[in-house]
Order: structure tokens, then C-alpha cells, then sequence
């Protein structure tokens, strides 16, 4: 009889373990694992034990608990916003945004929401900029140093001449790829997606990303002109030094953009945001 009545106590000691989360106590893990025990299907309680496992550091534990609400109801907005959190925490932006764009798209009159996805997308295209602007800077000055060394120095390391641009191109082209990876990881698609309602942020969100791979694509032509194995480095000087200083300018055209976009009104992440609270 009392296993039968067992399920019963769970909201109570849910309710329990929420408290005790509140005030900052530590959660009784013995009575927690009780609570999962009696109702393993429940998308409350593995949202509350994955609230007890981030507040505990247990990030991966709290992923898992989230996950397997998400087994239990696909559409779980919190589990969603729960795994987007988590993966902000653990400075996973793409990952992160995705999570929340899902929600948002079952959400979609949630305005902290939307300001969260625009925020983080915000961020990666960001970090994608600052990537580009690295490969870009990097391959000017060595390409021109090898065009133009100084007087009695055959390049800047003395190297041959292939493996010199092997090095370089590897290193470049390794930085430059993952920008470019880390734009195409489905998480534009997604993000997008979720925003295709909100007309003009779409647009401007939309801008923002082709001019991120626009971008992309002038520094990856600059790298392969720097790198061609076609006449003289000086002999190259003519379509290298347009193609970077296009480069620079869309670069520089799009951090405007991005700060105009992100950086301002509503676009910018809040310095007090309900998603940085410990609850999910």
C-alpha cells in the first residue's frame, strides 16, 4: 500500500527540495534520487533535479536531467532554456543559442527570449569577426614580408619557400575554416527560424549573417592568392593587396553592423537577465 501511495508524495517533496534550492541550501541527494525513483517520468521532477545538479556544479548531471526531460515531452520549453544555460555556462555559444531558438519558436511571444537568442547569435558572429580579422592581418603581413623582404633576408624565418607557406597555410587556413565551420553549424538555420516572424530583426539578423560569409569568402580568397603557387610572391602583390583590403573593409562594415545590431536597444543582453538566475 505504501508503494502504491508513494507517487503521491511527490509534489510535496518537491516542493521540499525547491526550498531548499531557494535559500541556498544543499539538496539532500538521498531524498532527491527518492523523488526520481518514485516518478522517473516526470518532467518536473527531472527539472528539478537538474536545478540541483547545476546548483551543485554538476553541469553534466544537469545535461543529462535536461535531456531526459526532453525524452519525456519533446516540446519542454524549460528543458530547452535549461540546456541552453547550461551550455552558456560552459561558453558553448552556438550550442547554446540553438537550445534557445528552439524554445523561442514555441514560445514565440516571449520577448527575454528572443533577446536572448539575438544576443548569443550576436556574440558567435562576433567571435567569428574577430577570427577573420586575425586571418586577415596575419596573412598581409606575411605575405607581404615574403613579397618584399628586407635587404639580404630571403623571408622574415628563412625557411624554403614551401614549407613556409605550408606553415602558414595551415595555421591561416585552420583559423579561417573554423570561423567559417563554426557560422555553418546549423546554428544560423535555427536561429533564423525561430526570429522569421519579427520581420525587420530577421532582416537585420539575416543581413548580418551574409556579410559574415561574405567576409569569410573575401579572407579565404585572399589566403589562396597569397598562397598560389603562381609566379613570385611580388609577382601576386596586384590581386593580393585589393582582395585584403576588401576584406578589412567588409570586416569593418560588419562590426559596425553587429554593434549597431547587437549592441544596442533591445538586442543587448540585459545586465540583470531572468536566464542567469539559478531556477530554471
Amino acid at each position: 500500500a505504501g508503494a502504491q501511495q508513494a507517487p503521491h508524495w511527490v509534489p510535496g517533496l518537491l516542493a521540499l527540495i525547491e526550498a531548499e534550492l531557494a535559500i541556498g541550501q544543499r539538496v539532500d541527494q538521498e531524498l532527491l534520487d527518492t523523488v526520481i525513483e518514485l516518478a522517473p517520468q516526470r518532467v518536473d521532477v527531472r527539472l528539478v533535479a537538474a536545478d540541483a545538479a547545476l546548483a551543485a556544479g554538476q553541469r553534466r548531471r544537469a545535461r543529462e536531467h535536461c535531456l531526459a526531460a526532453l525524452a519525456i515531452d519533446p516540446a519542454d520549453v524549460d528543458a530547452m532554456q535549461g540546456l541552453g544555460r547550461i551550455d552558456e555556462s560552459r561558453h558553448r555559444i552556438g550550442s547554446a543559442a540553438r537550445w534557445y531558438a528552439r524554445a523561442l519558436r514555441l514560445r514565440p511571444d516571449d520577448m527575454q527570449l528572443g533577446n536572448r537568442v539575438r544576443s548569443l547569435f550576436g556574440r558567435l558572429l562576433g567571435s567569428v569577426m574577430v577570427a577573420l580579422m586575425a586571418a586577415a592581418f596575419l596573412t598581409f603581413v606575411a605575405f607581404m614580408a615574403h613579397a618584399d623582404p628586407a635587404p639580404g633576408q630571403r623571408n622574415p624565418y628563412d625557411l624554403p619557400d614551401a614549407v613556409f607557406w605550408v606553415l602558414w597555410g595551415v595555421v591561416l587556413g585552420g583559423a579561417v575554416g573554423w570561423a567559417v565551420w563554426s557560422a555553418l553549424r546549423g546554428v544560423p538555420r535555427t536561429v533564423l527560424g525561430a526570429l522569421v516572424s519579427e520581420g525587420k530583426a530577421y532582416r537585420t539578423v539575416q543581413r548580418c549573417l551574409r556579410l559574415t560569409l561574405a567576409s569569410a569568402a573575401l579572407v579565404v580568397m585572399t589566403l589562396l592568392a597569397a598562397v598560389a603557387p603562381v609566379g613570385t610572391p611580388a609577382d601576386r602583390v596586384p590581386l593580393v593587396v585589393p582582395l585584403w583590403s576588401a576584406a578589412m573593409v567588409a570586416l569593418i562594415v560588419l562590426a559596425v553592423m553587429l554593434r549597431r545590431t547587437f549592441g544596442f536597444g533591445q538586442f543587448r543582453a540585459a545586465a540583470a537577465d531572468p536566464y542567469d538566475e539559478a531556477e530554471f
